[in-house]
């Protein structure tokens, strides 16, 4: 089991933090070689647009870090995500999360309606 340290938007971290959110749309090379099991540590920063970045260690006001431990679940690549069933919404849900959300944010975050092939999607669970 590896661990990975991401740093995300400010938004993404709430919707996550809130459990209104998850899941996560990753680029491969920030996570290489994830696995289901593996644990990500969700970090802030208040000027990320979007997706995740390398993090280098950031504390809050109170000299805290702002972490959110969450466990993946599953994970979709975007051979699955690009296939007809999705993009047509034949296929809506995947594991626990509705990939009309996963729709919706890579069209407002990333002016696309298909995953990159150099992105993934992990599917989150927080301890």
């Amino acid at each position: 089991m590896k661990k990975y340290d991401l740093q995300i938007s400010k938004e993404h971290h709430n919707k996550i933090k809130l459990r209104k959110k998850k899941f996560l749309i990753v680029q491969k090379s920030l996570v290489p070689r994830i696995a289901i099991g593996d644990i990500l540590e969700l970090h802030t920063k208040k000027n990320c647009i979007s997706g995740s970045n390398i993090f280098m260690r950031n504390r809050n006001k109170n000299n805290q870090y702002n972490i959110i431990s969450a466990r993946a679940i599953s994970i979709m690549t975007d051979t699955l995500y690009n296939c007809d069933e999705v993009l047509d919404s034949l296929l809506v849900m995947y594991g626990g999360y509705d990939l009309r959300e996963v729709k919706e944010e890579l069209n407002r975050d990333f002016q696309i309606d298909y995953l990159r092939e150099d992105h993934i999607i992990i599917e989150l669970k927080i301890f």
